[in-house]
């Protein structure tokens, strides 16, 4: 007996597709109670994926690199992770995120579970701790319920501020187990890894739906009998690089000495910011900007890197020229660019503008030149 042949059925119609489509998404919101669970992307003026802001890391450079867009930076909605080795920067990067939140008007959360928090060199940075919530949990199962409530607070009173919350460090927090055990006990990465992906599975579509950043400040650690690729790796497990939207690796590439009362000392470092996972733009950006130990990120000095490294400003020597739209030639020194600059607000919006013309990837290809991309060996995947 033959077998009888299926026909498709095509929509060609694409009024019935578009009906066929509503019809869908209110079947799948029609099962949620007071809530909406399906979207139509042309139709609905916001989603929960859509991002509502941004808040600045205190590197312009590092904003551009991170969200592919002029006055960009880390997306409110979403989780982040900071990592790197000690003394790269890490925990000021956050603080210069708390800062420009308190400059929209948001509120600033700080877990420190590392007791490294200095007031001093906050406020010197600009924040503003009269108004900065400051908690120290005991154990990684007090910080998540420590976020739950202040999302549950936000949804309840509903608050349109932007909130950043910031966890320093995920890798020096203790589980509760740990923190009653002694200290021959083994096995505390494995709890921490389940701790980590059950409170992550919960909080990502959280925080996605208010306009929250959670910020996470991990430590790299040295993996052993790893002869090839990386040898680095964050601790407790996989949740957290896999649930955030963007993650930063922070490399210290050097010192900055200065004359001190007639004695050199160092007075800041050199660093590499690299944008090593994205899921709002092009990853593996990077972004180098210098810290001073004294007043956080140099912002405008990075600007003149960028610039000469992209041909914008000419250097001679010592000096600098920068030809303005009109043909005017400007110069100056490295010491005096920042006061160039600031002090006038329209050469810093050209600048601004070169720079992220320059800097800002365009999604179309089709007009790419096969010469200028360069094919590399991949490194070995990070893994813990």
């Amino acid at each position: 007996m033959a077998k009888k042949k299926q026909e498709a059925i095509e929509v060609n119609d694409i009024n019935d597709r578009e009906e066929l489509v509503g019809l869908l998404a209110d079947s799948l919101n029609a099962s949620v109670k007071g809530g909406k669970i399906a979207y139509i992307l042309d139709r609905d003026r916001s989603v929960p994926a859509d991002i509502t802001g941004w808040i600045s890391t205190g590197s312009d450079m590092l904003d551009i690199a991170v969200s592919n867009i002029p006055n960009g930076g880390l997306p409110l909605g979403r989780a982040v992770e900071i990592l790197g080795f000690e003394s790269a920067g890490k925990s000021l990067l956050a603080l210069h995120a708390c800062k420009d939140t308190q400059a929209q008007g948001g509120i600033a959360v700080y877990l420190d579970t590392e007791s490294s928090m200095n007031r001093q060199f906050a406020q010197a940075i600009g924040v503003d701790i009269s108004v900065m919530i400051y908690s120290q949990p005991d154990y990684l199962e007090q910080v998540y319920e420590s976020v739950e409530k202040i999302v549950e607070k936000v949804r309840e009173l509903g608050s349109n501020k932007p909130i950043t919350i910031i966890v320093d460090t995920i890798m020096g927090t203790p589980t509760k187990t740990e923190l009653d055990g002694t200290f021959d006990k083994a096995g505390w990465n494995t709890e921490k890894a389940i701790i980590n992906s059950l409170a992550m599975r919960k909080l990502t579509n959280l925080i996605a739906k208010n306009k929250i950043l959670l910020i996470f400040v991990n430590q790299l650690r040295d993996r052993l009998g790893i002869s090839f690729g990386d040898n680095s790796s964050t601790s407790g497990g996989h949740a957290i690089k896999f649930h955030s939207s963007i993650r930063i690796r922070l490399k210290k590439q050097g010192q900055i000495k200065a004359k001190v009362n007639g004695v050199e000392q160092v007075i800041g470092i050199k660093t590499q910011a690299q944008v090593i996972k994205s899921k709002i733009g092009p990853p593996l950006r990077t972004a180098t900007f210098n810290i001073y130990f004294d007043s956080g990120i140099d912002n405008i000095g990075s600007w003149l890197e960028t610039s000469v490294n992209y041909d914008l400003i000419k250097q001679g020597g010592a000096w600098y020229t920068y030809t303005t739209d009109s043909g005017e030639d400007i110069k100056f020194q490295e010491k005096t660019f920042q006061e160039k600059v600031l002090d006038n607000p329209k050469l810093k919006d050209e600048i601004y503008k070169k720079i992220c013309d320059k800097l800002i990837m365009s999604y179309k290809t089709k007009n790419l030149n096969p010469e200028d991309v360069v094919h590399e060996e991949s490194e070995s995947e990070e893994a813990d």
